[in-house]
This record gives structure tokens, C-alpha cells and sequence, in this order.
């Protein structure tokens, strides 16, 4: 050791060490969370994991659109049409479709890409808020571990294409606001209203944001946005021959009929999907309302901010819809950590930051516990090499008679026919402006025309089911009295009923 230099004792700073700890401990939770949809999302992506009757709908559309129909007319040939899903989703179903000639590992494979983008998209826009990497890594994990999220990236909706194409608007905006920016965060929201049409928190909170902000760029943003939504919607007009519009005018607010009714119970309902599929949303919504709160004190309201406010205020009008589920809780699944993010960059003080930190990873670990069975299930399909009995394609094989009714039109499409209902949901509301065609349907069920029935709900006609979501209470009812249920079959996600026609 050379003389005059002195070692200087190596110093542990506990104040500086419990926060770094908590930060990174978030990031691996974070991380796990994402490895852990990965693992679920490849496992499955050939299979009927996640396949409902509205993964269904959207297997018909793109089997219509595949073959040339872009949005089926509501009746031809005894058959039903009718839906309010946008037309880009559509789209790009059918374009993976064309690619490997099949509706299932096509429409997966899409979704996990779309739900990567989410993720990127996410982890980008908590970096630009001045969130560290690990805070960053917390956040993605906080919004896969959702059961709403995981969901979106595993099954074939359209929800997570316009919640990534408004992320995307968020993010171009947040960095530039000039005109340039505006007219492509435009371009991005009104491509979103075109995969969901109730997709609007993007381009309500960049509008807010720049009348805040920059109202010389709002020329841009309107005109880029509208001009955007007529080509894309006149491009579907004209390739619908003018369906398009008839479905998406007429369909798309029509389960808002108990809308004054149902305000009263609008919390119940919110709240309760928001336990059963959004737990870690749910954790972090106080925090989220912090957050809001401490941005308005400071007046240093940023671009999550307004949008996490428009998808506060769009969520609740949608859950209104009768129809209305857990996949439109996606936006907020997405936004509410990120909200959570605008907090760790607002604060300052250390002990503060890591109790937000560590109410990100407690968040993602809870939600995490509620997919244990989801990543066994798919571990044990690995280890053995075998599909789940009730996850194999198509599903029901060997049990169902032909021909067949089926309130799951995926049963028709796996098989490579078309479902005699596109959209049971969307049957009611057909019905309701064409008492003609319900009459029709009705004599055909007296008629006993369908080997098989199959239900994904039991036939209690007391049900609202029957008389505000599926079928209607007419049809319905010619179910029941000629048909009889003869037994339960475990299905993907439902125990579907079969039913025969009774004998006369």
C-alpha cells in the first residue's frame, strides 16, 4: 500500500438502500407478471383458452369478411347478422386470417401483438413522465396482472387494439404539441374510434390538452382526426355496400335502454367487475385519485391526467350498456397505474416515493395470485404435451348433432359453418325493430328445424338474461317448450347446455 493513501470505510445508508430495495423488488414483480402472460399467451395460442361467445362474433366477422361479406346483413338465408363492432379490428382480423387460412391461432396471435404494443406503450409513456426504470417495469406489471388485461392479450376482442392506437396519440402528443404532433395524435384517436366506436377518453383528453396547452395546433388535431374517420368509415361503407352504417347506427347504443334505471345500481356493477377482474385496478384507484388530486393542487395537470379522467367518465356511460362486461374495464386497467406513475414522479420525498412503489408491486402480486390456476393449467399442458380436454378446437366435438343452434357462434365457425346467429346480444335488438323476423325465427324452433340447442346461460325464463341480453323472451320461450336440456358440458370458459327437441 503506498504511503499517504488512506481506504475509506464502505457506508450503508439505510434511508437510501429500503427505497432502492422496494424500487427494484417492484421491478421483479413487475417482470414476473409479464413473463407470466407470455408464458400463458403462447401456451395457448392454438387453443380455445379464453374463447367465448364474443370471441366468437368476432371469428364470424372475420370469417364473413374473409370470404368476401364485410358486415353480414342482419337476416339472408336463415341466417342472423348483427353487430356494433368497428371496422378496423375487423380488418386486421381478416388480414392474419388470410395469412394462415383459419380464425383462432390467427385472431390469438394478433391479440398478443396488440397487447405487447399496450405494453410498450405503457412503459414508454411512464418513462416520459420521469418514472425510473423500475418504476416503469411496476407499472407494466400492475397493468398485465389484470384479468381484464391478460384477457385482452389471450382471447380475440377488438379492445385492446383502440386502447393501444389512443396510447399511442397519448404518447405522440405528450412529447410534441405542435401541429405535426397534434395532426398525427389525431390520425392514431380517430383510427381507435374505428376498431371501438365508444373509444373516445384518447381524443377527449388530448382535445382538453390542448386547448390547456397550444389551441394553435387544435386545427390540426380536428381536421386530421375527421378526416381520418370519414375515409376509414367511408371505406367500410363502401366495401359493406352501406351495412356498416346500418349496423353502427342502429346497434351501437342499443343496450342503453335501462340507461335512467340503471344509474342507481351503476356503482354495484362497476364495482363488482372491478373486484372479479381488476384487482390491481382496484387496489390502486385511491392512489390514482391522489394523484389527480396532488396534479390539480400543483396545477401541473399532464396528458395521463386528462385522460385518465375521460376513461373515468366514458367507463361509467358505457356501464351503463346492459351488455356492457369486464373487457371495457381494459382503459382503466391500463390508466390507473399509470396514473399512478404521474405520483412517483411528483414525489419527491423517499419514503412517500417507496410506499407508492410498493403499493404498485402488493397491486400486481395480488392480481398475480388470482392467475395461479391459469399458469398451472398451462404449466401441466406444457409438462405433458397435451391440450386440456376442454380447451381442444372445436369445441363440443363428437357430442353436438347437426344442424345446431348455439348461443356461441365459435362452435359453428371452428367447424367451418356459419353460425345461424352471428351475435345472440345483437338478436334481441334486430328483433326488437323486426317483430317479422322474430316471428320466423320462433316458428323454426316450433318446428324443432335444430338438432341441437346449445345455451351458455340455464333456460330460466325468469332470467333478465333472456329478456335483456340474449334471444329475447319470445325466443326463449320456443326454446323451452320444444326443447328439452339433456346434459352440461365443461366448455373453454362456460358449461354450455345441450338441449334436444322434445317429443311431441
Amino acid at each position: 500500500m503506498k504511503e499517504g493513501v488512506r481506504l475509506r470505510p464502505v457506508q450503508f445508508h439505510a434511508k437510501a438502500l429500503v427505497p432502492r430495495m422496494i424500487s427494484w423488488g417492484g421491478a421483479m414483480v413487475g417482470l414476473v407478471a409479464v413473463a407470466a402472460f407470455l408464458f400463458i399467451a403462447l401456451v395457448h395460442l392454438a387453443d380455445n383458452y379464453h374463447v367465448d361467445h364474443i370471441a366468437g362474433a368476432w371469428m364470424a366477422l372475420t370469417a364473413y369478411a374473409h370470404q368476401g361479406v364485410l358486415y353480414p346483413p342482419h337476416y339472408g338465408d336463415g341466417f342472423y347478422g348483427g353487430t356494433r363492432y368497428g371496422p378496423t379490428g375487423i380488418m386486421l382480423n381478416t388480414a392474419a386470417a388470410a395469412t394462415t387460412g383459419e380464425y383462432l391461432t390467427s385472431g390469438k396471435v394478433l391479440a398478443l401483438l396488440v397487447m405487447a404494443a399496450v405494453l410498450v406503450l405503457v412503459y414508454r409513456i411512464a418513462r416520459d413522465v420521469e418514472c425510473g426504470r423500475a418504476a416503469a417495469a411496476a407499472v407494466v406489471g400492475a397493468v398485465i396482472a389484470n384479468y381484464a388485461a391478460e384477457f385482452a392479450g389471450t382471447s380475440i376482442y377488438g379492445d385492446a387494439l383502440a386502447v393501444a392506437l389512443q396510447l399511442a396519440g397519448i404518447a405522440v402528443i405528450a412529447r410534441r404539441d405542435d401541429r405535426v404532433g397534434a395532426a398525427l395524435a389525431g390520425t392514431l384517436v380517430a383510427v381507435a374510434v374505428t376498431a371501438k366506436v365508444s373509444g373516445l377518453w384518447g381524443g377527449a383528453a388530448i382535445l382538453i390538452w390542448l386547448i390547456l396547452r397550444n389551441r394553435r395546433s387544435i386545427v390540426a388535431f380536428v381536421a386530421a382526426s375527421g378526416a381520418t374517420s370519414i375515409a376509414l368509415f367511408g371505406l367500410g361503407a363502401l366495401l359493406s355496400h352501406g351495412r356498416m352504417m346500418e349496423n353502427l347506427v342502429k346497434l351501437t347504443g342499443s343496450g342503453l335502454n335501462g340507461f335512467p334505471n340503471s344509474l342507481g345500481t351503476l356503482h354495484l356493477k362497476t364495482a363488482d367487475l372491478l373486484v372479479h377482474n381488476a384487482i390491481a385496478t382496484t387496489l390502486l384507484l385511491p392512489f390514482a385519485f391522489i394523484a389527480l388530486g396532488i396534479a390539480i393542487s400543483r396545477r401541473a395537470v399532464h396528458i395521463v391526467d386528462l385522460a385518465f379522467v375521460c376513461s373515468c367518465v366514458l367507463t361509467l356511460v358505457t356501464m351503463t350498456d346492459v351488455g356492457a362486461g369486464f373487457n371495457h374495464l381494459l382503459d382503466l386497467s391500463v390508466l390507473v397505474p399509470l396514473q399512478v406513475a404521474g405520483v412517483l414522479r411528483r414525489l419527491r420525498t423517499p419514503v412517500l416515493h417507496a410506499v407508492m412503489l410498493a403499493a404498485l408491486a402488493t397491486a400486481t402480486a395480488v392480481a398475480l395470485y388470482d392467475l395461479r390456476h391459469d399458469l398451472k393449467q398451462a404449466a401441466v399442458g406444457v409438462a405433458s404435451g397435451e391440450t386440456p380436454e376442454v380447451l381442444v378446437a372445436p369445441a363440443l366435438d363428437g357430442v353436438l348433432a347437426e344442424p345446431f343452434l348455439s348461443e356461441d357462434p365459435s362452435l359453428a365457425v371452428e367447424r367451418g359453418q356459419r353460425p345461424v346467429i352471428l351475435d345472440a346480444f345483437m338478436l334481441l335488438r334486430i328483433f326488437g325493430e323486426r317483430p317479422d323476423l322474430e316471428q320466423r325465427f320462433v316458428e323454426r324452433l316450433d318446428s324443432q328445424e335444430f338438432a341441437n340447442v346449445v345455451l351458455i346461460m340455464d333456460l330460466n325464463l325468469d332470467d333478465v338474461w333472456w329478456s335483456e341480453s340474449h334471444f329475447g323472451a319470445k325466443v326463449a320461450g320456443a326454446i323451452d317448450r320444444n326443447y328439452v336440456m339433456v346434459r352440461k358440458v365443461q366448455g373453454p370458459v362456460f358449461r354450455y347446455r345441450i338441449l334436444e327437441p322434445r317429443r311431441m
